[in-house]
């Protein structure tokens, strides 16, 4: 004779004697319709069979499809956490590389550009806003000497960046 186990909410029955029946009807294998069994949206189903127990579960079905609703959401919201944490990896892996670059790029031509100016652009560039390249100033003085005169007098006195401007015209005069 076996051992019929269940599994979850036992006030799902209609009442007390329906768990005696259903256990009874397991085990002769005359399994009926839930709802003889149990209350309004609930359901069994038998999970584990061995030779001399079985193992069946009850369980309401609207609680079991937002349970898989509520999985499926974090499984989401975990892949969405992971390409977002991706990103951000991303974006300060390359925001480390590009100060690197900043340095090692400047470091090559910096015995013809001021130390002042290195430094004051070194600082701006940390702030990611677009700010030109001392070695450009370099190749092409004529081209930004046009450029430069034409942008200062639009900028604020006291933007750091109108500073740096001012200070790479003086430089390349």
């Amino acid at each position: 004779m076996s051992n019929v186990h269940i599994k979850g909410d036992k006030s799902l029955f209609v009442s007390k004697n329906a768990i005696s029946r259903l256990k009874e009807d397991v085990k002769n294998g005359l399994l009926q319709d839930s709802s003889s069994y149990l209350k309004e949206n609930c359901d069994y189903k038998i999970i584990d069979e061995k030779e001399d127990s079985i193992y069946i579960e009850i369980y309401n079905k609207e609680q079991k499809k937002k349970e898989e609703n509520d999985k499926e959401n974090d499984k989401e919201n975990e892949k969405s956490n992971k390409q977002k944490l991706s990103t951000k990896l991303k974006n300060m892996r390359e925001k480390r590389q590009s100060e690197r670059s900043i340095s090692h790029s400047l470091s090559k031509k910096s015995q013809d550009i001021p130390s002042s100016i290195l430094d004051t652009y070194a600082r701006l560039k940390k702030l990611d806003n677009p700010i030109i390249n001392p070695v450009d100033f370099l190749n092409n003085k004529e081209e930004y000497k046009k450029i430069l005169e034409g942008m200062i007098p639009n900028m604020p006195s006291n933007s750091p960046y109108a500073q740096y401007y001012k200070d790479v015209m003086r430089w390349i005069q």
